[in-house]
């Protein structure tokens, strides 16, 4: 039975000359789990927000939304806000509530259930979740993880027929990730909600998916199968940079001339590399990884905690970044890798222990003479935005850094190219996609000309073209001499990216290697490309690792 129909729909917002969103049109069966794909910017959140009348943006609607056969404008509010669930990209815009358990039975509250029936229901959500534990722990105390955890739990108590979810896992370590991923496919198979999910990472969704939609630039490209999304986009857009969106076993497959079904999954990849190639070549070469000898951050025996009586975050952080190097750290959410940032910028001061930045003691640098030479992104980029428009946020930078008009002009043009968001200047910032909000927060780091960037999930929400672009750019930026560390859930972006990387677990680093080295001794922790080789190849850890193996093996062919 169809629970939703988008027929002919376009959206614009106000001011603005192109459409967001340009002829939608596809259905939806009850019971569907559709995974909503595409470049950043292409309109997903715009279109998710389109089928939730709570959350429909003001703008030029064109079109009609169907929900259960009826107009979506039509339905009663209240029913349509029970029936139809949203989880946002941050955990943290969604909470509104300060324990566990009153934000689980704030919605069926105000849906006027009585207390014994709110009382059931959420024990019933908890257990099912596995939230029983912290059940009553202040909300403040929560991961990234079992907020987002905790958003779906208190949608789901409701008992909504369409679940739409908004890059769910962008603030998700790796684990925390597939754990949401399993709670989402349960609600969809036992519960037989229907799911609708906007989402970068394909890996775990693709291959589970009844419906693929691919969008780009607000028009809708395809709406079919995982399969035949597939094929369309290998035969269609071959040379497109879609390819690059697609999971890693259907990338390393399209790459690959082979007679043979396209694998969808780890499972399937790993028996199609072992079906068609042999291993006489198991090793790409790697050059051994040289760092400079001048240290620009360097943490040493640091402690940290946020007030007194708390438990450290910080444990014993030992850290060397050396100049022109890019570092990357992983981890947990919750570990504290966020805190080390916000200590080794001067931002939080640690207790106990040594920073240097650049050679200098932290405590040295006096004033704002810190901030000519370390820049931070924090994890919520909006955070640094205090104007109407992108531009006056840039021009705020021209005035602190005292720039003349044709020196601003000129770093401004350099920033906004490289970063390909001279379009967006004339926007608010608030209006801005989640990954193009994260570039445009980079450019104004980038016009303060820092020596040393601290970077907390610059690429959250970007899709795998943006995050190659990004790396790009980092490479580029190391080559002029600027020194990045890195915090990132996102293990392909810190494959292909990092010199080193390191993994931040109870409060410290653990460990800290090179990639090939690093990624191919982790089992969790590792990237997709990995997974799915390592019983046939020693250190591959990007598509583009496998696929030479497979290419250097291809005389091998069983």
């Amino acid at each position: 039975m169809e629970i939703l129909n988008v027929k002919d729909l376009s959206f614009s917002y106000p001011d603005c000359e192109n459409k967001c969103l340009d002829d939608i049109s596809f259905n939806i069966e009850s019971g569907d789990l559709v995974v909503l794909s595409g470049i950043y910017g292409c309109g997903k959140t715009t279109l998710l927000k389109m089928l939730k009348p709570q959350l429909s943006p003001y703008g030029k609607k064109v079109g009609e939304v169907s929900f259960n056969g009826t107009n979506i404008n039509e339905i009663d509010e209240t029913l349509s806000a029970f029936e139809i669930g949203f989880v946002m990209q941050n955990p943290d815009t969604q909470i509104v509530s300060d324990k566990v358990y009153s934000e689980l039975a704030f919605g069926l509250q105000n849906m006027g259930l009585d207390n014994y029936e709110i009382q059931r229901k959420i024990c019933e959500v908890a257990d099912f979740f596995g939230i029983s534990d912290w059940f009553y722990n202040d909300i403040s105390t929560l991961s990234g993880g079992q907020k987002q955890l905790l958003n779906l739990a208190s949608v789901t108590v409701m008992n909504p027929n369409l679940l739409l979810l908004d890059e769910p896992t962008a603030q998700l370590d790796p684990i925390s990730s597939t754990r949401f991923f399993d709670a989402l496919l349960r609600l969809n198979s036992e519960l037989g909600i229907t799911v609708i999910v906007a989402e970068h990472r394909l890996n775990e969704l693709w291959p589970i998916a009844d419906k693929i939609i691919l969008m780009d630039k607000g028009s809708m490209l395809l709406c079919e199968s995982p399969k035949v999304a597939a094929k369309i986009i290998k035969n269609d857009f071959s040379n497109s940079p879609l390819i690059k969106a697609l999971p890693s076993a259907v990338q390393i497959y399209n790459a690959l001339d082979v007679e043979s079904e396209c694998p969808l999954s780890v499972s399937d990849a790993r028996r199609f590399l072992t079906v068609n190639f042999n291993n006489d070549i198991k090793c790409l070469p790697h050059e051994e990884y040289k760092t400079s000898s001048a240290v620009a951050l360097e943490l040493c025996d640091v402690f940290a905690k946020y007030e007194k009586n708390l438990p450290d975050i910080l444990n014993g952080v030992n850290l060397k970044v050396f100049e022109g190097e890019c570092v990357c750290i992983l981890g947990s959410n919750g570990a504290g890798k966020s805190t080390m940032l916000k200590t080794a910028a001067g931002l939080l001061k640690s207790y106990a222990g040594k920073i240097k930045i650049g050679g200098k003691k932290l405590s040295d640098y006096k004033g704002s003479s810190l901030y000519n030479y370390v820049a931070l992104l924090p994890q919520n980029p909006r955070e640094i935005f205090l104007h109407q428009t992108v531009l006056e946020d840039l021009l705020q930078v021209k005035e602190s850094k005292k720039y003349n008009d044709d020196e601003f002009e000129e770093l401004k043009t350099k920033v906004c190219e490289m970063l390909n968001i001279t379009s967006l200047l004339s926007m608010h910032p608030y209006d801005l996609s989640g990954g193009q909000i994260q570039k445009v927060a980079l450019a104004k780091l980038l016009l303060l000309q820092p020596k040393l960037l601290l970077l907390d999930e610059p690429v959250k929400g970007l899709d795998s073209c943006a995050k190659q672009e990004l790396s790009d750019i980092f490479k580029k930026l190391k080559q002029s001499g600027v020194t990045i560390v890195i915090v990132t859930h996102d293990v392909e972006f810190a494959a292909i990216t990092a010199d080193r990387c390191a993994m931040f677990w109870g409060g410290k680093i653990t460990s800290i290697n090179v990639p090939h080295k690093f990624f191919s001794s982790n089992n969790f922790y590792t990237t997709s490309a990995n997974r799915l080789s390592r019983h046939i190849f020693d250190n591959a850890i990007t598509c583009d690792d496998v696929i030479a193996l497979c290419k250097q093996n291809r005389g091998g062919m069983r």
